[in-house]
């Protein structure tokens, strides 16, 4: 059997429709992946008394934290995130980012990549320890999944 280590696993962000590519989030210590279906009910007479249902809207989100390293320049993180919000354009102009989620490639794991929307950004501060960043993507439209 074999068991997949978790330090294998890395979130790779691109901003906006050209593609800009950030490379994998600084210093990643956590990241969890959540696909999501809703569920449409469907009950009646002729279920037996048992609740039905069909399946819904599909989706998903991440969420992810990091260790915050303002001097590191090969691997991104706040500032390159921030500036998908787009805080100083006015207007909902395309504010999605693509990300792939997994292993290197799918034959050394997963793969799971699309396009999103970052819904929060989080910057946590505590006396005497590492300031941490974390946040969320959430889905919009499809996605891939590619696995071993």
């Amino acid at each position: 059997m074999a068991i997949l280590n978790g330090t294998l696993v890395l979130l790779d962000v691109e901003t906006g429709a050209d593609g800009t590519s950030l490379g994998q989030l600084d210093l990643q210590t956590e990241a969890s992946l959540t696909l999501t279906q809703e569920e449409i009910e469907v009950t009646n007479k002729e279920s037996g008394g048992f609740a039905a249902f069909i399946g819904g809207k599909r989706g998903g989100s991440i969420s992810f934290t990091s260790y915050f390293d303002p001097l590191e320049a090969t691997n991104k993180g706040l500032t390159d995130l921030v500036a998908s919000f787009k805080l100083n354009e006015s207007g909902f102009g395309d504010r999605l980012v693509s990300f792939s989620f997994g292993t290197a490639t799918a034959a050394t794991g997963f793969v799971i990549s699309g396009n999103g929307i970052i819904g929060s950004l989080d910057v946590s501060t505590n006396t005497e320890e590492t300031v941490t960043l974390s946040g969320t993507i959430n889905f919009s439209g499809s996605y891939d999944m590619s696995f071993s």
